[in-house]
């Protein structure tokens, strides 16, 4: 009998085999050379950010009015001021030593977060902004949503996670404004996802922002976000944290782009893409930011969603017979 020795076979699929056309496979290439293209494009005409027109200069610092009955609101805690400055510091300043001469500077926003962060190592000058509600006596820390962008980039490395499940509803409200602001502006969509920690409710918000094609930018400022959290809290200062930033990469790709990447760096919250919203089920990633590595870990969507098949509308009869590997019945 005739030996038959295969040697230096490629795997290929029955479309090349057989010298077919795979028609899909070539839609769906033409598709991403569109997207490609539209991408490329997108970013020639895209509107100049009006934030961007304008040379940033450094703001004063804001002076906070404080006194002994100041507290700081965090993480759903009422903490007195003096849990972190003295009496005389509050009353005359803070100690320091400008050009060899003791002076005393009043207490503002920076030197509140520079001490909470030795607690609380989330709150980075990058991503934080501490605001004093007069009113209330009390100072909170703001984080800051960064600008995000859409590209034909990589995605990051596989890890896990296991946070309380968002609802649904919330993946899917958020779609549904996705899919109306690309049909009536071709432009992409911000919102946060807060979650109430003692009453597990889930709030999905659409600060305001800057919106184009390839970009979203949050123009919210950090006092609108205190006062929108004391709102949702009805008063009571019941724990709001954001769990989670989402954006749309509308008809693009759910692939991470170089801004994303830059501007999603705090390990407390999630960060969600959702691309090819004009598909039955549009593509989703979630991942966090690890400071440790100094990168993005890649999560299972369904560990931070709730499904929404995961319910039937009937109470099908089903006449089945299981069967098991060796084709006999269980």
């Amino acid at each position: 009998m005739e030996e038959f020795i295969m040697t230096d076979v490629k795997q290929t699929d029955i479309f090349s085999t057989f010298g077919l056309h795979d028609e899909v496979a070539e839609e769906r290439q033409r598709e991403e050379e569109e997207r490609k293209r539209k991408i490329e494009e997108a970013k020639k005409n895209a509107p100049q950010n009006p934030l961007a027109d304008k040379t940033e200069k450094p703001s004063k610092k804001e002076e906070f009015e404080l006194n002994l009955e100041s507290f700081i609101f965090h993480l759903g805690q009422q903490i007195s001021i003096l849990e972190y400055f003295t009496e005389e510091e509050i009353e005359n300043g803070v100690r320091k030593n400008k050009k060899g001469e003791e002076v005393f500077v009043k207490i503002d926003g920076e030197e509140v977060r520079k001490r909470l962060e030795k607690d609380y190592p989330n709150l980075v000058k990058s991503h934080t902004q501490v605001v004093f509600l007069a009113k209330k006596n009390m100072l909170m820390c703001i984080q800051i949503s960064k600008k995000k962008g859409c590209s034909e980039g990589a995605s990051s490395s596989e890890g896990s996670f296991s946070p309380v499940k968002i609802p649904s509803w919330i993946l899917n409200d958020f779609i549904f404004q996705a899919k109306k602001i690309y049909q009536t502006h071709q432009s992409e969509l911000h919102a946060d996802i807060y979650l109430n920690t003692d009453t597990k409710e889930f709030i999905l918000d659409f600060p305001s922002q800057w919106i184009s094609s390839v970009n979203c930018e949050v123009t919210e400022t950090a006092e609108e976000q205190a006062l929108k959290l004391i709102e949702w809290s009805s008063d009571s200062l019941s724990p709001i944290m954001k769990v989670m930033e989402i954006h749309s990469h509308h008809q693009m790709l759910a692939i991470p782009s170089k801004q994303d990447d830059e501007s999603e760096r705090l390990s407390n919250v999630l960060y969600a893409i959702v691309g090819e919203i004009d598909q039955l089920f549009p593509s989703i990633i979630v991942r966090v930011f690890n400071e440790t590595t100094q990168s993005h870990l890649m999560i299972n969507p369904s560990k931070v969603f709730e499904s929404p098949l995961s319910a039937s509308s009937n109470p099908y009869s089903l006449d089945l017979e299981v069967m098991n590997k060796g084709g006999v019945k269980c």
